[in-house]
């Protein structure tokens, strides 16, 4: 059983959808000026439209403690990061199509990051799995909905914190992950069934998750137009809260 289930997951009508992305869309003409008032406005437009979709998840702590000591290049960044998930969230929802559609929604995050997969991409992805993104540099560029589903940090923290500083792995993952990374980016390994499980829990969030883990497979994700060196990988996970069943 995931988090939506235990929540009471209730999808919306097509109607719903139109008007509440129409809303935000709306509401979205008049942008603040400053980093800060900004990182704090697309947040709380991704909490709405993950609440309407029955998962409800902080948009940032008080105060902003943690995008405020970042330095002006750092908030630039993140800022940018946040940004582009947020209008890919409005852009889907406006197609009266709900995040929860993840095929859809992988598909969106593809065109507008200007990335491509392999063809067989497809015959290993399936719609309950855990989908991240990550450039050549690490930088987590997509996560689908899924993956905040086992997840109850704030955006704020998700989008300011490193993972070790986040949660607490059972194993090195990185250890065993970066090698297979650098042989897509080398272009030596053009997919690689992973089976690469572990357990994570969050370390200061109120909720403590505790997490099993099982990242399945990573694909390279090229250019559009340059099929020469990868300028992503994109790892499928499958993820079960501790005491359910069925991952």
């Amino acid at each position: 059983m995931d988090i939506l289930s235990r929540s009471g997951y209730t999808c919306l009508t097509e109607a719903d959808v139109k008007t509440k992305a129409q809303t935000l869309i709306n509401h979205e003409m008049i942008i603040p000026t400053d980093l800060e008032a900004r990182f704090k406005r697309v947040s709380k437009v991704i909490a709405m439209l993950f609440s309407s979709e029955g998962l409800y998840r902080t948009a940032y702590l008080h105060g902003l403690p943690l995008y405020s000591k970042l330095t002006n290049a750092e908030q630039v960044q993140v800022y940018s990061y946040i940004k582009f998930f947020h209008d890919l969230c409005l852009d889907q929802m406006g197609e009266a199509l709900t995040l929860q559609d993840s095929r859809n929604f992988l598909w969106r995050a593809f065109i507008k990051l200007g990335l491509s997969p392999e063809p067989h991409f497809f015959e290993n992805f399936r719609d309950d799995h855990i989908v991240e993104m990550h450039s050549r540099s690490g930088a987590v560029l997509f996560r689908n909905l899924k993956f905040f589903e086992y997840c109850s940090y704030s955006f704020e923290e998700l989008y300011t914190q490193a993972p070790t500083t986040l949660f607490e792995f059972s194993r090195d993952t990185e250890v065993f992950l970066a090698p297979l990374k650098e042989k897509i980016f080398q272009g030596t390994q053009e997919f690689r069934e992973v089976r690469l499980s572990y357990d994570w829990k969050e370390k200061s969030s109120m909720d403590s998750l505790e997490v099993q883990c099982e990242v399945e497979f990573m694909h390279p994700l090229y250019s559009k137009g340059d099929k020469r060196e990868p300028a992503a990988v994109i790892l499928l996970k499958r993820q079960s809260l501790f005491g359910d069943r069925g991952m």
